[in-house]
């Protein structure tokens, strides 16, 4: 499985240029745009989309260019996710 992951408020290499990168390799969308939630309340922590091959493209709600810097509990929570589940 592959997680690839931008800040949604990343100024220096903006989220929609790595969606855009991501579209490009042509792998089929398995999953649609959906939110990715966590904590005690289920707040959402950003967004995700699966394509073909195990590759997951997901957003951090609130970070920049140094995504775990900006958000480290949601980042951890992310990639501990990820690993775990396969999926977010």
């Amino acid at each position: 499985s592959i997680l690839v992951y931008s800040g949604d408020t990343d100024g220096q290499l903006p989220h929609t240029g790595t969606e855009a990168w991501v579209r490009s390799l042509g792998l089929e969308r398995e999953r649609a745009w959906r939110p990715w939630v966590a904590g005690p309340f289920n707040l959402v922590q950003g967004y995700a989309v699966h394509y073909a091959s195990n590759l997951t493209y997901a957003t951090v709600r609130g970070a920049g260019h140094m995504t775990p810097t900006f958000r480290p509990v949601a980042s951890q929570t992310m990639v501990r996710r990820f690993i775990t589940d396969g999926r977010l």
